[in-house]
């Protein structure tokens, strides 16, 4: 009849099975993907505006199988994204199982326990990503890692009082460690970070402010989230898709602080997958405040500049306990892009422009919204600025 699939373009049944295969794709893994086991079943539509795949059957293994459903209109010069994705209810081992080793790297023997039934629906004009909507739901509820039982290759650089802990798991993070970080310093030079490094300032030894502009101004649900923070995926989708390549990952304050003391910098799917694993873990075996800690005293603020007690010192001349809060929010802006600090501090005062600006009125705002500042002592803090005169920092505004 008029309007019906035949009166369309293009139609296809598609039924795809692939056992043993390889994919070499650096985007996903640094290594082959090998032993590869998947099948998809859809019906395809393909029409001069629009793509339709309906009633589509996708398996990954034996264990794991799910539905998919992907329109897209407004072809060729205004597409529209509407992806509905859904996994069958599975044992959460099954599915870590299923999942080819390279994706894994060195937590191919990872325990998990629970269910999942997982469900993402995406919606998104590409002509104008910040429209995106994301329901993202049932990814990590009722599973649970419980041993990453990782092999030598991803056991990073820790000791503790000089000698090599159990790094199978994440039990050393509660231990005085030592780090040593080479990867992006100057010429590999051997920087220390960890309670065993004699820079750590503990959390307790700060003023709230301090650690609150840290995750504030990443992840303001920190204490309330676990691995994988819904907010944060829309956000990275959106920046991701603007920018068309890969230009933020969406990693919370526990995903960093995996980034910098277990993983490299490659920017990868099995990365990606590999971070969430362990920070699921580190979620469960950590406290939130051990976490938050850690994260102060391990990110960087500037090249070869690691934690929050050498950085007030290099920029502020002063410990970190004694941080003001528009120091401390400086700090944390920061963190996206350490590298600016010492070009700032050189210059002998912040960025101009208006995104500086409104992004330091919006986290001294936050800090009062969420209780660390009274509105009192938000405005007692103007000029929201600092300033430095031949590298001497002389504190905030014209006079100091």
């Amino acid at each position: 009849p008029s309007g019906g699939l035949r009166d369309l373009p293009f139609v296809a049944v598609v039924d795809l099975t692939v056992d043993d295969g390889r994919l070499e794709a650096p985007a996903v893994a640094e290594d082959p993907l090998v032993d590869v086991s998947a099948g998809l079943s859809a019906l395809v539509v393909r029409a001069p505006d629009h793509l339709v795949v309906e009633e589509a059957r996708v398996t990954l293994g034996d264990a794991v199988a799910g539905t998919l459903a992907l329109t897209v209109t407004g072809l060729p010069d205004a597409p529209f994204v509407d992806l509905d994705a859904r996994l069958d209810e599975a044992d959460c081992q099954a599915v870590v199982d299923a999942l080819p080793r390279a994706l894994l790297g060195p937590y191919d023997r990872v325990e998990v326990d629970g269910r999942m039934a997982p469900y993402l629906d995406i919606t998104v004009p590409l002509a104008d990503p910040d429209a995106l909507t994301l329901d993202l739901k049932g990814l990590r509820v009722g599973c649970r890692v419980t041993a990453l039982n990782a092999r030598p290759a991803g056991w990073p650089p820790v000791t503790v009082g000089g000698a090599r802990p159990d790094l199978t798991d994440v039990a050393w993070l509660n231990q005085p460690f030592a780090r040593t970080v080479t990867e992006g310093t100057t010429g590999r030079r051997a920087v220390t970070v960890g309670p065993g490094s004699g820079a750590y300032v503990p959390l307790g030894s700060l003023p709230p402010y301090v650690g609150a502009a840290m995750f504030l101004s990443e992840e303001i649900d920190f204490y309330e989230t676990h691995a994988i923070n819904r907010g944060l995926v829309w956000r990275a989708l959106r920046t991701n898709l603007a920018g068309r390549r890969f230009v933020y990952g969406g990693s919370g304050v526990a995903q960093q602080l995996v980034k910098n003391l277990f993983l490299t910098r490659e920017k990868t799917l099995a990365r990606k997958l590999q971070e969430v694993l362990v920070a699921d873990r580190m979620g469960h075996a950590v406290g939130k405040d051990r976490v938050l800690e850690l994260y102060l005293n391990c990110i960087e603020f500037g090249p070869d500049l690691y934690g929050i007690g050498p950085a007030a010192r290099y920029y502020f001349e002063k410990p970190a306990s004694a941080l003001d809060p528009v120091e401390a929010v400086f700090l944390a802006m920061l963190k996206p892009a350490p590298y600016q600090g010492p070009w700032m501090k050189s210059r002998g005062r912040m960025f101009g422009g208006a995104w500086w600006a409104d992004r330091m009125e919006t986290l001294m705002a936050r800090l009062v919204e969420y209780g660390y500042l009274t509105p009192a002592q938000a405005d007692a803090a103007r000029p929201y600025e600092v300033r430095w005169e031949d590298g001497r920092y002389i504190g905030h505004g014209e006079g100091g």
